[in-house]
């Protein structure tokens, strides 16, 4: 299991003086512990992280392999409405093996959906006519993160 929100506490300095509005600034980084507390941050620069004392490694998404059919994003666009579905399969969706939650991210920012066991992996998010998407993720508790270019 994963959690989102928990204190965390800054070891080394991180250099925030870049322009914040880059193209690699507006995309969150995703960290993770060694027991699947997730955090997902604007940051730029170098600098380790830790939660409950606990180091905090990058999370290199995966864009496929042999199980990428249940797990990378699946992406449909109508209108303003962006449909999700995490695999061309629908991934599994239980307590000890699920998605909790799908981003996604725009020229404008991002967003995240937390999604309940025991449905399909399915979410929709709102796109402002002035904005457009670039990437979906998608965090599996037991394989990690996913991601589909847009």
């Amino acid at each position: 299991m994963y959690t989102l929100y928990k204190p965390l506490q800054a070891v080394n300095t991180i250099d925030i003086h870049q322009d914040w509005r880059s193209k690699t600034m507006n995309q969150p980084k995703f960290f993770a512990t060694k027991s699947g507390d997730v955090l997902a941050a604007l940051i730029c620069g170098n600098g380790s992280l830790s939660c409950g004392g606990q180091a905090m490694e990058y999370l290199n998404a995966n864009t496929s392999d042999g199980a990428s059919e249940k797990h990378v994003p699946v992406v449909e666009m109508e209108g303003g409405t962006l449909k999700v579905s995490v695999g061309s399969v629908f991934h599994p969706m239980t307590t000890e093996h699920s998605i909790g939650w799908v981003c996604l991210v725009t020229r404008r920012g991002w967003q995240l959906r937390a999604l309940p066991v025991d449905e399909n992996p399915v979410t929709e998010f709102a796109v402002a006519r002035d904005d457009s998407p670039i990437c979906v993720y998608a965090w599996c508790n037991l394989h990690g993160l996913w991601k589909t270019e847009l």
